[in-house]
């Protein structure tokens, strides 16, 4: 795992390149390695490993307020549950986001969301 250049964005419409100064960094979630942006979130780095994690208070139109709770994983070294959503990403990171713990912490937070997602999962 390790920390890939700099990613250039493409040429804008007065010419000038927009160039990402962010490196990227490998993370693995749920056994899976994933590339992704310094900066990027955990909740960022589970959508490319096509993790699909919960959320309420995480949208395109709404800023991660961390209230909820629905999208908390296991972070390897870490003694609590964190938020995905709001968690960046760091170089060699071990996530888990569907463990007994995970489940659980889930359950108990917003028993109605869980059910919901566990019965769209299933669906699809």
């Amino acid at each position: 795992m390790t920390s890939q250049p700099a990613v250039e964005r493409p040429i804008s419409p007065v010419g000038e390149r927009n160039v990402d100064i962010r490196t990227k960094v490998t993370i693995s979630v749920d056994g899976t390695d994933v590339s992704v942006l310094e900066g990027d979130t955990i909740l960022d780095a589970c959508n490319s490993a096509g993790v699909d994690t919960p959320t309420i208070c995480y949208g395109p139109t709404v800023t991660p307020v961390n209230a909820c709770r629905v999208c908390v994983v296991e972070v390897e070294g870490s003694r609590i549950l964190v938020p995905s959503c709001s968690r960046p990403v760091e170089e060699g990171m071990v996530v888990t986001t569907d463990s007994d713990k995970v489940t659980h912490s889930r359950k108990i937070i917003h028993p109605r969301k869980t059910v919901q997602f566990a019965l769209k999962r299933s669906i699809r």
